[in-house]
């Protein structure tokens, strides 16, 4: 597999080359923003990517941005090499487009761990691709929303739980609890409250990685299935919040306030040995009690 690597100072660039290529990468690299960005516009461009979040002529998080920009069927798996660690600078990156971080100075250890994460987790796009858009795969899907069906979503948790016990990754399993008002569902010759959720479901759509996954359960509930470190889990989330409730939903003259909640459960192996029903229960019971605790909240279920 190709990697790319972007990075303006030379000495850093050859010890990162070093170490990937001992990790079996083919290496590709970049003295600064615009070769990277350029690289990654090519017809057969790396899929993973690591770049320096500071450089010359385009930085890191602009290219991160233009990537995501792009309408890609299979979107690179980016690394964003920093010495930035405060949680605002990782919630930017992550806003940005980056999926996962490598901190410097940088471990090799730790380095060749990240990017194997990062290979393991351009597999699973293509399965969650074909999940989330296969035409032949029509009986999957939700007919309100287009998203994947409560029953395709359960299969896809039990899937994805195998995968992340074989590759010890961990998921996090996530119910998104839509408030939608009583007027929009009532008093209305179609129901507003349909359109309202088919804007929400476009919403998550928008802000949903590729390598995740992502179906409607019944009535205003979603169920999100996102892979990545733990330490990530909560600004993924409040992403996913900000995106689908923070605008309300115009439609028939009026705009339509919407409130959301989100219980989250985490399966971290080889310790975590919950099933998907399981874990579903425990992510139900945190939305429970993030709906009692205000609609904006995010609560993270006990992890094992």
């Amino acid at each position: 597999m190709k990697l790319l690597i972007a990075e303006d100072t030379m000495s850093a660039r050859l010890m990162l080359q070093a170490v990937a290529t001992r990790s079996g990468f083919d290496i590709v690299l970049a003295e600064d923003g615009q070769q990277a960005w350029d690289v990654l516009n090519d017809e057969d461009a790396p899929r993973l990517a690591l770049l320096d979040w500071e450089m010359p002529h385009l930085d890191g998080l602009e290219i991160c941005r233009r990537v995501r920009a792009v309408d890609r069927r299979e979107q690179p798996y980016i690394l964003l090499l920093t010495g930035r660690q405060d949680a605002a600078d990782i919630a930017k990156g992550l806003e940005a487009g980056a999926d996962d971080y490598v901190f410097k100075p940088f471990d090799s250890v730790d380095l060749q761990t990240r990017l194997r994460t990062g290979r393991r987790m351009l597999s699973v796009q293509k399965e969650s691709m074909r999940a989330m858009h296969d035409p032949e795969r029509g009986a999957d899907r939700d007919r309100l929303t287009g998203l994947l069906n409560h029953a395709a979503v359960m299969r896809a948790l039990e899937r994805q739980l195998v995968r992340a016990r074989l590759d010890d990754l961990p998921l996090h399993i996530g119910l998104l609890g839509v408030g939608v008002p009583e007027q929009a569902v009532h008093g209305h010759h179609d129901s507003v409250g349909e359109v309202l959720l088919r804007e929400l479901a476009t919403r998550l759509l928008s802000k949903l990685r590729c390598y995740d996954l992502a179906g409607r359960c019944d009535g205003g509930t979603f169920l999100l299935l996102i892979n990545g470190g733990v330490a990530h889990a909560p600004i993924l989330f409040d992403g996913f919040r900000r995106a689908m409730s923070d605008t309300p939903v115009s439609y028939k003259q009026r705009t339509w306030p919407i409130g959301l909640s989100c219980g989250v459960a985490s399966f971290v192996p080889p310790k975590d040995t919950r099933d998907a029903t399981q874990l579903f229960a425990a992510a139900d019971a945190a939305l429970e009690k993030s709906r009692a605790g205000g609609r904006k909240e995010i609560t993270f279920a006990p992890m094992i």
